[in-house]
């Protein structure tokens, strides 16, 4: 016999309301899903759990249940970012405990003396935001965060914006992950708030990433002021206005006329609002012809290199000059 039509979508709708409910327990306030993701690590290099880029707060109790299956990190972790959108916030938590809280339950999720022991803050700064995988297959080891001032770039797209760290004997715990996705991040573009223009160099073995304000200014690192000197291997740009120049050097003088240097590069933007999507290599600009775009907006202008030598690890001054004229050319001696 036939169960009635009735019965059998009074189950129907059971089954649904169930599912939906077992996916709010372990995602708070979620957001319509997108294709990036968030993957944490345990310090083991285990994959602890992948989260969609979409907002969300996701808690790691003391003791994982079928609710929270996500295992707390402890000493530490990874997280890894691929496809997520610009101005994506995510803020990494070790969350006080409730008095008298059992050990499966949430520990508090926000950031503040009162309620956390410690957080991080990261905002990614490139649409989207994919962590390097030739860099230790992508993986960005949360204890590093605490060796970065507040500003400083983490990794090519990514951001330390804010941090907090209050005593507690695992201060590298994580308890839970709050992921904000700016309604906005789709219109950036259109807005009229302009977004900091930045200049970032990158060092190598993904260290002594470095990030300047693209203001017209010569940034001398001498001493290693503003920036680690000799280290830099790539570039990236975040906002950079058109007609701009940026020269980079081997030498304090900052001047092309030295007959000392062992190269300088001269770069210009030729349209407005350059992001660059992925990381100018200096060694693809030694090759470049000259007159050529190197990346979309950015045009090589001119260079000078020594017979046998690299332009990486030599940068010692960065010039940038805003809404100027193009340079003119320099004698060849």
């Amino acid at each position: 016999m036939k169960p009635p039509i009735k019965l059998l979508s009074f189950f129907i709708i059971f089954a649904f309301l169930v599912g939906c409910s077992g996916a709010l327990a372990k995602q708070e306030n979620p957001n319509v899903k997108a294709d990036g993701t968030i993957t944490l690590y345990l310090p083991n290099g285990t994959p602890q759990c992948t989260f969609p880029a979409a907002s969300g707060t996701f808690h790691f109790p003391n003791k994982s249940t079928d609710d929270y299956p996500c295992k707390q990190l402890r000493g530490g972790g990874f997280f890894k970012l691929n496809n997520v959108p610009s101005a994506t916030k995510l803020w990494l938590l070790n969350g006080k405990p409730k008095p008298g809280q059992l050990e499966t339950l949430p520990l508090r999720c926000i950031p503040g003396a009162d309620v956390a022991f410690g957080w991080w803050e990261l905002l990614t700064i490139k649409n989207p935001t994919t962590t390097n995988p030739q860099m230790n297959n992508g993986l960005i080891r949360i204890e590093d965060l605490k060796t970065l001032s507040v500003g400083s770039v983490v990794t090519p797209g990514v951001r330390l914006v804010g941090a907090d760290a209050y005593t507690h004997p695992e201060p590298d715990r994580i308890s839970c992950l709050i992921i904000e996705v700016s309604p906005l991040a789709s219109a950036a573009s259109d807005s009229n708030t302009a977004e900091p223009a930045k200049l970032t160099l990158e060092g190598a073995n993904g260290e002594h990433h470095c990030t300047l304000d693209f203001k017209t200014q010569n940034y001398v690192f001498k001493g290693n002021a503003h920036c680690n000197n000799d280290e830099a291997i790539k570039l990236e740009l975040e906002h950079a206005p058109s007609a701009s120049n940026i020269l980079l050097f081997d030498d304090y003088s900052c001047d092309r006329n030295d007959n000392g240097n062992y190269f300088w590069v001269y770069l210009r933007t030729i349209k407005e609002d350059v992001s660059t999507v992925s990381l100018i290599d200096l060694d693809d600009i030694a090759t470049a012809p000259i007159g050529s775009v190197v990346a979309p907006g950015i045009r090589l202008m001119d260079r000078h290199q020594k017979s046998g030598e690299s332009m990486k690890k030599r940068t010692s001054c960065v010039q940038i000059q805003v809404d100027a004229p193009p340079l003119p050319p320099v004698k060849r001696h």
